[in-house]
C-alpha cells in the first residue's frame, strides 16, 4: 500500500520534491479531484509518475454531507477500476485526527490495466471533514492552499463572518509553507474600495493573525471594472500591473475615496503605502453590487525580510509592517 501524501525522495524523483496540496470548503465540485484527473491524464501520456510531481492532495470540507458524497465517488471509481483504497487515521495537532488516503500499487494486474487502459495511481485525493477555522494539519504542511468561494460564503453570517474569514486565513497561513501560495478566489474584488476594505479587513489581517515568521506578497488578478469590452486577452504588460502596499500607520485611501497606487513604468517600480482601516466596517458583506467580477488573489509566502519585520520593541523580526499588494487586471 502507498500512502499518499509521503514525502520521501527517492532516485527518480525531479530536484524539486513533489508539492502538497490543500483545498478548503471543497464542495461537491472540488478542484482538488479536477487537478488529480489533470495528473493523471499527465501520467498516461508521458509514462512519468505523477505523484512525483505533486504527492499530495486534500480537500476538505466543513458539511460531513458533502464529503460523504465525494467519498462514494471514489469508492466506485475504485471499484470500477479494480483499485483497492481505504482511509488511514494519524495523529494530528492539538489531540486532533488526520485521515489520509491509502490505495494499493499492486491492486490492478497487468490484464486489468491494459483491458482499462487505467493507471495503478500511487496519487489519489483524501476527503476529510474539517472546520476550516481549526485545522488538524501541523504547521507549514501544504505548498498550495485553495479557496474557491468558501471565504464569500462565510460573509453571509453578518455577526460572526469576518471573524470566521478572519480564522479561516490565518489557517491557510499557518499550514502553508514558506515558499509555497494560497490561491483565494472571491467575488470581494480589490479593484474596488468595498473588495480592498475586504481584502484589508480579511486577508491582510489574517495573515497577519497566522503568526508565521515569514514575508507576504500578494497578487490581486481580475477585471479592474474600467474594460467594459468582450476581449478575454489578459494583459500582462508591466504597463497593466499596478503595486501598493499596507503598512501600519498610513491612511488606505485619499480624501475621495480613491486608493493610492503606482503603475509600473517598465523599469522601476514605485511604490504607495497604504493603511489598514481599523474603522471599516463589518456589516453588508456579500459580494458588492457594481462588482467588476470575482478575484483571484495569489499569495507568496516567503523567508522573512530584515528590513520590514519588527517586533513589539520596534526592532528584530516580529510582524511585517508592509504587505505588498500587486494589481494586475483583465
Amino acid at each position: 500500500s502507498v500512502p499518499c501524501g509521503h514525502d520521501s525522495i527517492g532516485k527518480d524523483q525531479p530536484p524539486h520534491p513533489p508539492k502538497s496540496v490543500l483545498e478548503i470548503g471543497c464542495g461537491d465540485v472540488p478542484l482538488g479531484y479536477s487537478l488529480f484527473l489533470d495528473l493523471l491524464s499527465m501520467e498516461k501520456e508521458t509514462q512519468a509518475d505523477a505523484s512525483l510531481v505533486v504527492s499530495r492532495i486534500v480537500c476538505n470540507d466543513y458539511a460531513k454531507m458533502v464529503v460523504d458524497i465525494l467519498r462514494d465517488r471514489q469508492r466506485k471509481r475504485w471499484l470500477a477500476s479494480g483499485i483497492k483504497g481505504s482511509y488511514e487515521i494519524v495523529d494530528g495537532r492539538d489531540g486532533m485526527k488526520i485521515e489520509n488516503v491509502v490505495v494499493d500499487s499492486d491492486s490492478l494486474n497487468p490484464s486489468q490495466e491494459h483491458d482499462r487502459g487505467a493507471i495503478v495511481p500511487k496519487l489519489d485525493v483524501s476527503y476529510v471533514v474539517e472546520d476550516a477555522r481549526k485545522m488538524a494539519h501541523s504547521d507549514e504542511s501544504f505548498d498550495l492552499v485553495i479557496d474557491k468561494g468558501t471565504l464569500d460564503a462565510l460573509l453571509s453570517d453578518k455577526d460572526m463572518g469576518i471573524k470566521n474569514c478572519v480564522d479561516v486565513v490565518s489557517e491557510m497561513g499557518r499550514v502553508l509553507r514558506v515558499g509555497g501560495y494560497i490561491m483565494i478566489i472571491s467575488h470581494m474584488n480589490a479593484n474596488i474600495q468595498s473588495g480592498l476594505e475586504w481584502c484589508d479587513e480579511v486577508v491582510v489581517a489574517g495573515l497577519r493573525a497566522s503568526g508565521a515568521d515569514a514575508f507576504w506578497e500578494i497578487e490581486i488578478h481580475g477585471n479592474d471594472g474600467n474594460n467594459n469590452d468582450c476581449d478575454d486577452d489578459y494583459h500582462e504588460s508591466d504597463e497593466d500591473a499596478v503595486d501598493i502596499t499596507v503598512e501600519d500607520g498610513e491612511e488606505a485611501a485619499n480624501s475621495d475615496g480613491n486608493v493610492q497606487s503606482a503603475e509600473h513604468d517598465g523599469k522601476e517600480e514605485e511604490e504607495e503605502e497604504v493603511e489598514e482601516d481599523a474603522d471599516i466596517g463589518t456589516t453588508d458583506k456579500g459580494p458588492p453590487s457594481g462588482s467588476p467580477g470575482p478575484a483571484c488573489y495569489i499569495i507568496h509566502k516567503m523567508p522573512p525580510q530584515q528590513q520590514t519585520m519588527k517586533d513589539s520593541s520596534g526592532s528584530g523580526t516580529g510582524v511585517q509592517m508592509m504587505i505588498p499588494l500587486k494589481f494586475y487586471t483583465y
